[in-house]
């Protein structure tokens, strides 16, 4: 799994670069990323928000590894009721964005440009000079993985690829199958309902359409649709996950910044005697 992950974090990063010097940030874009990365490190509201990001994505494997478990005991499962609802459109609309003939380009879009996307806007915020709105994108974002985990834990749909309804074949296991083991460790076959590609992607695009920006925000909303578009084209959610996600965008883009909010409140009424606008001193 280490040579997976490597290539997976290299192809991430050179991802990242392009949307951040294509975003507008200045060439080449390495000081924008190395004030960020030192701003974390230095102030404590840096360090709590990387603790809280990191600890809602150890939740999400630990949610991934107890998932099935608890799933067979409850006897719990949803995946024939979405069929019922949708029939086999996921397959046709598979087949419409030419899953099998671009499923190079589909699977770069869904585990490359997916975790790129989610962290250009940290960048892009943090070079404008805007520290709040930093803290309103992380509170997004772990609103996110707030909202979606019950779902996934007690209401489990099955990927349309593995569950054989649909009329979808499952393209990445095909293509890149030693990336599965690594995908797997955070998103369970049955972890599709909301779609958390779909919900995340236009989480950024909401954020980057609500602050301005023009360049990030066409980017942005680009990037969304492609992302929402390859879990179709790889057989892997269904269209109702898509729209729950874009459901759950709009309220993390409406009530993550009210988490922040009060995770500023509660930083301001801890130690430090003054606290300086979060992941920046």
């Amino acid at each position: 799994m280490l040579v997976p992950f490597l290539l997976t974090t290299l192809a991430t990063l050179a991802t990242l670069w392009v949307l951040l010097v294509a975003s507008g940030l200045p060439w080449p874009a390495v000081a924008p990323v190395r004030d960020f990365v030192l701003s974390l490190a230095r102030s404590r509201s840096g360090r709590l928000g990387s603790a809280l990001v990191l600890g809602i994505l150890i939740v999400n494997m630990i949610e991934t590894s107890v998932d099935p478990g608890i799933a067979s005991t409850l006897g719990l499962e949803f995946t024939r009721l979405v069929h019922r609802l949708e029939g086999n459109l996921v397959g046709l609309v598979q087949d419409l964005l030419l899953g099998h003939r671009l499923v190079s380009f589909w699977a770069w879009v869904y585990v490359f440009l997916y975790p790129a996307l989610l962290l250009a806007p940290l960048f892009v915020f943090h070079a404008q000079g805007r520290p709040d709105r930093v803290r309103a994108y992380v509170g997004a974002f772990l609103f996110n993985y707030l909202f979606a985990i019950p779902f996934y834990l007690f209401c489990p749909v099955t990927e349309t690829g593995v569950s054989g309804l649909g009329g979808a074949v499952p393209l990445l296991e095909g293509i890149w199958p030693g990336f599965m083991d690594l995908l797997r460790s955070s998103s369970a076959p049955d972890n599709c309902f909301p779609s958390l590609h779909t919900s995340c992607s236009f989480t950024v695009f909401f954020f980057a359409l609500r602050h301005g920006g023009g360049r990030f925000t066409r980017i942005a909303g680009a990037c969304a649709v492609l992302v929402m578009a390859s879990t179709w084209a790889l057989g892997i959610h269904w269209i109702s996950d898509a729209v729950a996600g874009l459901g759950l965008a709009l309220l993390a883009a409406r009530l993550g910044p009210v988490l922040a909010e009060r995770w500023e409140t509660w930083l301001e009424r801890g130690a430090e005697p003054v606290v300086a606008r979060p992941f920046r001193d």
